[in-house]
């Protein structure tokens, strides 16, 4: 746990430790379309799934009622859909790794 990685190294203070702590609860709500199918081209994963992926995330909109009545379309640009965010998260932490967050 992070108490005995701490506790280990208050013990040895010869050696050094840097640690970082990544909150993701909310992070995939704000995952920018964009970015994540140019990525996805990026790495060349098959152009069946750069397709499907830019199919599924491409033009979205939708319609909210606001007292009891729809409101013009509105497009939709960010965020994942659940069956994706194991992939998408998954990318995302493998970017951070590869990277930093310089790129993302």
């Amino acid at each position: 746990t992070v108490i005995d990685i701490l506790e280990y190294y208050e013990a040895h203070l010869e050696k050094q430790v840097s640690l970082v702590f990544l909150d993701a609860q909310k992070a995939f709500d704000n995952l920018n379309w964009q970015f994540m199918i140019q990525q996805i081209y990026n790495m060349n994963l098959g152009m069946n799934f750069e397709h499907i992926i830019t199919a599924i995330y491409s033009g979205q909109r939708a319609r909210i009622v606001v007292n009891r009545e729809l409101t013009p379309n509105i497009e939709i640009g960010k965020g994942v859909r659940v069956a994706l965010f194991p992939l998408c998260f998954l990318y995302y932490c493998w970017k951070f790794y590869t990277e930093g967050l310089d790129q993302i």
